[in-house]
């Protein structure tokens, strides 16, 4: 009976020592649990801060223009032009040029195709350019187009030292092998190898005689060409109060034969495809693709489909500032078309303070498609 009465005594201790640590361990966990509930959003709040840190453009642009390869490239200089190509396993070439115009600076501009049987074909030509030109002044009433081929003031243009008929000087320009950074030598008529170039030029654009108070723009042109890429990075630091309408930060003028045809790809995620006629039919000035959201643009030629070339900027914010026109594509002529990433507007003038700098980053690619097929239907036909 006593053992019967300490067993029974022995099993309610181990009951309520059992059910007091269970109370304990219960305390604890739930304690536990409150300090990793705090810990982890701690970290949470550590973590989403870190993900929702801004990168910088210097940030952005650095990690485009981080290569895995760099591909070789030729150089030569050749009179008024830098002639700059990449050359394909079979002996083919993709070709382009950075052409100085009478005033001095070097646009970039000519882009060529020479293939394995020595056939060359133009897509652009060396007589307009790819990059930025500006419609600006140091006052309202005196606007005009400068920058790039629009260096000179009236037609026939004057010569280059001619300080009141100019708005584009050059100051330099530097080639290095891009992978490196060791600068290049270039002897006239002599071809020079990199592993990707890497040059670097330094215009000003101006109003007038060329003084301290009237320069508008100091300007920074750094590219590089690396196999069937081109980048352009452009710091601009503009020096006075300057009234700009509507300006072109970057553009490709293709021949119709290679580049009748458009795909935007526009920042919402839409795609909008675009036909011009082919060569031979215009109506010049009247004709434009306009407000396309697009950062990036796909060209080619429907009878030449093979041929692509993907224009893109890096920049929105700065690279369409108050766009009237955003991404625009312009029927230009019965043999070319031409691509704008538009800045400013055309009926007011926007003025951009002294001290302001943009910091802007702009890509030109060719490929070979051979098997891509012309889509069967359109978003806009233009120019018809």
């Amino acid at each position: 009976m006593i053992f019967n009465i300490s067993e029974g005594f022995g099993r309610k201790v181990k009951k309520i020592i059992s059910t007091i640590l269970v109370l304990i361990i219960a305390s604890m966990a739930l304690f536990s649990c409150g300090e990793n509930t705090d810990n982890s959003g701690e970290q949470s709040l550590e973590s989403n801060t870190e993900e929702s840190k801004v990168e910088t453009l210097d940030e952005k642009y650095a990690k485009i223009l981080a290569f895995d390869t760099y591909h070789e490239m030729r150089v030569v200089k050749k009179g008024g032009y830098y002639n700059i190509s990449y050359v394909y396993d079979n002996g083919a070439e993709y070709q382009t040029q950075l052409t100085r115009k009478r005033w001095g600076t070097y646009i970039l501009g000519a882009y060529r195709y020479k293939d394995e049987n020595g056939k060359t074909l133009t897509f652009v030509t060396d007589s307009t350019d790819c990059e930025n030109v500006y419609n600006c002044g140091l006052s309202a009433g005196n606007t005009t187009f400068r920058g790039g081929n629009h260096g000179d003031y009236g037609v026939g243009g004057t010569d280059m030292n001619d300080d009141t008929k100019v708005n584009d000087r050059f100051t330099d320009l530097t080639f290095y092998d891009a992978k490196t950074k060791n600068p290049l030598t270039l002897e006239e008529g002599k071809v020079c190898t990199a592993q990707g170039l890497y040059v670097v030029e330094h215009p000003r654009i101006y109003e007038g005689e060329y003084k301290e108070e009237n320069i508008i723009m100091e300007m920074e042109r750094q590219y590089i060409f690396n196999g069937e890429d081109i980048f352009l990075e452009c710091n601009i630091d503009v020096v006075h109060d300057t009234y700009f309408y509507t300006s072109y930060s970057t553009m490709l003028p293709i021949s119709k034969a290679y580049g009748n045809m458009a795909k935007f790809y526009n920042q919402d995620g839409t795609e909008k495809t675009v036909q011009t006629p082919l060569v031979g039919k215009s109506n010049f000035g009247s004709n434009f693709s306009d407000n396309n959201d697009a950062l990036k643009v796909e060209i080619w030629g429907e009878k030449n489909p093979q041929y692509h070339f993907i224009i893109e900027i890096y920049s929105a914010e700065q690279m369409q500032i108050k766009s009237q026109f955003k991404t625009r594509l312009w029927d230009m002529s019965p043999s070319q078309n031409k691509l704008y990433f538009s800045m400013f507007r055309t009926n007011a003038p926007t003025v951009i303070k002294a001290g302001t700098h943009w910091d802007t980053l702009a890509r030109w690619s060719f490929s070979l498609q051979p098997d891509f097929v012309n889509p069967d239907e359109v978003d806009q036909k233009l120019g018809f």
